[in-house]
């Protein structure tokens, strides 16, 4: 081997030393990601958003903010709860919430109100079922989500339960309330609403544990 040759082998190994040396520290390198303003952000429908800021540095204090990389799923014009990422080189990694909240008008009117009845008498082990409520704003759209309903009924033991609805929208506030009085020894009666083929008709009576079907007619059972 001559001497040229050993000192191009000697550069190479010096060059192939330097650029491991490079990535080594190159891959020691740390990175910090800070978000200015709020987190998470509200805003409304349609309400253009704005990016509050963001700064980035390194392991030694120097500012890498050129490097940080922004991705989002972000629609302002539709309501939801969405992302926004920063990073850098995959190695660290920051988000920012924003919500955007649903427009609520000014003149907005809440049909807000039961289904079914406001009191109910419920016999002792017996199941009780919830019969819903409405909430139509005057806009058309359906304000259901915005209901919250708070109380249980213990068909198990008598007595008298509340079930409250809760309705809150923006700046307006309703509350409804269903009473179910949960008794012990109560019957019900019901007539059919058709005659049979022969004139009679039928009578339910029906307690916690059975239910009897008689047949009537205007003069005897």
């Amino acid at each position: 081997m001559t001497k040229k040759s050993k000192i191009y082998i000697l550069v190479i190994i010096i060059l192939v030393i330097l650029i491991a040396f490079i990535l080594i520290k190159i891959n020691k390198r740390t990175y910090t990601i800070i978000l200015k303003g709020e987190n998470p952000v509200i805003i409304t429908e349609g309400e253009k958003y704005e990016e509050p800021g963001y700064y980035a540095v390194d392991n030694k204090n120097v500012d890498v903010t050129y490097m940080v990389n922004i991705e989002s799923n972000l629609d302002f014009n539709k309501e939801g709860i969405y992302q926004i990422i920063y990073s850098i080189n995959k190695k660290i990694e920051v988000t920012r919430k924003v919500i955007v909240k649903e427009f609520i008008p000014n003149d907005l009117i809440i049909d807000f109100r039961l289904q079914g009845s406001y009191n109910i008498d419920l016999n002792k082990d017996n199941i009780y079922q919830e019969e819903g409520f409405i909430a139509l704003g005057s806009n058309g759209k359906d304000y259901s989500k915005y209901v919250k309903i708070d109380g249980k009924v213990d068909e198990k033991k008598v007595g008298t339960y509340q079930i409250n609805y809760i309705l809150k929208v923006g700046d307006i506030e309703k509350k409804l309330v269903r009473t179910i009085n949960v008794s012990g020894e109560k019957y019900s009666i019901k007539l059919s609403n058709e005659y049979l083929t022969n004139k009679n008709v039928i009578i339910t009576i029906q307690n916690n544990l059975k239910e009897f079907n008689y047949f009537i007619n205007p003069s005897k059972i």
